[in-house]
């Protein structure tokens, strides 16, 4: 598919004025927002905060881990990345060097002020890309037109690789966040209509439980692909979803995120 499908409605920003990466990030330690300091290449994080912002220092000091393994290894990393959400933008940005050092009498980290910081611009909700080379898929079971059939519960979804089900069709996540979800449809078989429910649906994830939801159809998006074919994009709100499976949507939120910060940053 062409770049249409990966795009998304996010905005990617590079900031390389001094003052407003000061500004963010004064604004950052002032709101005591939680940091994500990522190590390892993606494989190793802990949760801080900027204690310290100092412009004559050109110095940058975070809280430490409490688990002294974790310092150790943070402080032998050639290449460490930030990141957290300040009024609804994610925030990035990378260290090639971090040491230790000490404020109000306690021992914290410090680095160099970034010269650069990257905003993801997002909506309401965080929103991740799937991968299209590993996509995640929504089984989706179709309305049957048949009334005595309605609502009833005895119908399983039930995906199986190469195979689709009667009576459902199966639909490539674009997107997805906390409170919604981009499905792409290329037989053109998912109701267009806004304010449909798709009341019986799955999110496929390789080697994991499906997560069952249901969806409220809010708009369609035609999109043409390399081959000239025409498919639709379809917007989704998530209408109904148990506890459980909305963790599962958390987490699989997280891991997705976490392989777009290292594309993004450049770690993978």
């Amino acid at each position: 598919m062409t770049s249409e499908l990966e795009a998304n409605d996010d905005s990617r920003y590079e900031v390389t004025s001094v003052r407003e990466i000061l500004k963010l990030l004064r604004s950052i330690a002032a709101q005591n927002l939680l940091v994500t300091l990522e190590f390892k290449g993606g494989e190793k994080l802990i949760l801080t905060s900027i204690l310290d912002v100092d412009e004559a220092e050109n110095l940058v000091t975070v809280d430490l881990s409490q688990k002294a393994d974790l310092n150790a290894m943070i402080l032998e990393s050639s290449r460490i990345i930030f990141n957290c959400v300040h009024e609804k933008i994610r925030i990035l940005f990378p260290v090639t060097g971090i040491a230790s050092c000490t404020h109000a009498g306690a021992a914290a980290l410090c680095f160099d002020l970034p010269q650069s910081l990257t905003r993801l611009q997002r909506r309401e909700d965080f929103r991740v890309v799937t991968s299209l080379t590993a996509p995640i898929y929504c089984l989706i079971k179709l309305a049957t037109g048949d009334p005595h059939n309605a609502g009833q519960q005895a119908f399983k979804l039930e995906y199986k690789p190469g195979r689709t089900q009667a009576g459902t069709t199966l639909a490539t996540l674009s997107n997805i966040s906390a409170g919604g979800l981009a499905l792409i449809d290329d037989k053109k078989l998912i109701p267009t209509a806004t304010g449909t429910i798709l009341d019986t649906c799955q999110i496929i994830i390789p080697n994991q439980p499906a997560i069952n939801l249901a969806l409220e159809v809010c708009n369609v998006t035609e999109l043409s692909i390399a081959d000239g074919r025409k498919v639709r994009k379809l917007g989704c709100r998530i209408a109904d979803i148990g506890k459980a499976e909305q963790n599962s949507v958390l987490r699989l939120i997280a891991t997705l995120e976490r392989a777009e910060i290292a594309r993004v940053m450049g770690t993978k």
